[in-house]
């Protein structure tokens, strides 16, 4: 490897470990750009749906472009032929050494490189660079091909990270929904302190608090327990078991009404803290 080269992926390297997630997409651009002499750039992954979106095209891109609906994400079908499209379906690098049709209002393209990144026989992202002041070379292909082998593993890391996160993000709001519309009295609270956090509807007409009254509060302190030593030993037999089904205890309502009720229990873990989830 050249030193050129090796100084290139150490740059790419240092941004891959130190950079935020969508502000990565630009620095390694950046350095992309600088590498192959190229004035516009695109760097895009492959999302879950197989659009490929761009975080980061080139400044200049951006500021150029006359379009009125700018846009960094693509849906494949609106690929068409360009150059990049066809990388990623053809899974290999395409150069374009004559000016390229582009929509009314985009930058106009002289000359252009796309490479896929690879990781496992997939394209999971592409580099595109264009109007190096003079034609591309074989060269500059393989400088890009270089850095795109190099990057796969990296960004498919991150792409994992990333989609995963988003699928964490939908089912917890899956969950809240469907928690909050449960017919059924439920709570999450704090394990080991009991501290209520999340009240349903159902929970606040069960017990008569308003729900400014229960967040934030203790179930001793709302002394929602007949025998407040009966928590203890619930919260004792759910580690043991792991869960609980009709488990019954005395509740007292806000006006003192004592009501026999049977629960169901799960720990739930969530931001490093065991919570509990109490359905009625």
């Amino acid at each position: 490897m050249n030193k050129h080269l090796l100084e290139v992926q150490n740059r790419i390297a240092n941004i891959l470990l130190t950079t935020p997630r969508d502000e990565m997409y630009g620095g390694v651009l950046d350095v992309v750009l600088e590498a192959t002499g190229s004035v516009y750039g695109v760097f895009a992954y492959i999302d879950e749906d197989g659009a490929a979106v761009a975080p980061s095209m080139s400044r200049n891109v951006w500021a150029e472009c006359r379009i009125v609906d700018k846009s960094t994400r693509f849906p494949s079908e609106t690929w068409g032929n360009c150059s990049w499209g066809r990388s990623i379906r053809e899974k290999k690098s395409i150069i374009l050494d004559t000016p390229g049709k582009v929509p009314e209002g985009h930058v106009p393209i002289e000359r252009a490189i796309a490479v896929p990144i690879i990781f496992q026989d997939r394209a999971i992202g592409v580099f595109e660079v264009a109007n190096k002041k003079t034609p591309y070379a074989n060269s500059d292909v393989a400088v890009l091909e270089k850095i795109a082998s190099f990057i796969a593993p990296a960004l498919h890391a991150r792409l994992l990270h990333q989609f995963e996160e988003k699928k964490r993000v939908r089912l917890e709001e899956l969950f809240i929904k469907t928690f909050h519309s449960s017919p059924a009295p439920s709570v999450i609270s704090g394990l080991e302190d009991g501290k209520l956090l999340v009240v349903n509807s159902e929970f606040v007409r069960l017990v008569g608090f308003a729900r400014e009254e229960l967040i934030g509060k203790t179930t001793r302190e709302l002394g929602l327990y007949c025998n407040p030593g009966d928590r203890s030993r619930m919260v004792r037999a759910l580690k043991k078991k792991g869960s609980l089904r009709n488990y019954a205890f005395r509740l007292r309502t806000k006006r003192g009404v004592l009501r026999d009720t049977s629960w169901s229990f799960e720990i739930i873990r969530h931001a490093e803290q065991d919570l509990l989830l109490s359905i009625c």
